[in-house]
């Protein structure tokens, strides 16, 4: 969609601005780190509900996974 027909749609009259830098903010987006760093989240949410292991210890993991895609781009595994 374009700039203007997203400002129609959503009702952001007078507020084009909005639109326009989300639309040019939107083209720096990696969407491969975004996809894995949802990987590492859904794995250790399932982690956390499975009442296994320490739940410390998964989020810790959590902040390293992410910390590693931020940096690398890449799973840790």
């Amino acid at each position: 969609m374009s700039a203007s027909e997203i400002t129609e749609q959503f009702g952001y009259f007078g507020r084009e601005f909005v639109v326009r830098n989300a639309i040019n903010d939107s083209k720096k987006f990696d969407y491969n780190k975004f996809d894995l760093s949802f990987d590492a989240l859904r794995a250790a949410d399932k982690s956390l509900k499975s009442f296994s292991g320490d739940q410390r210890t998964a989020l810790e993991q959590l902040v390293v996974r992410l910390g590693f895609i931020a940096l690398k781009g890449e799973r840790l595994d």
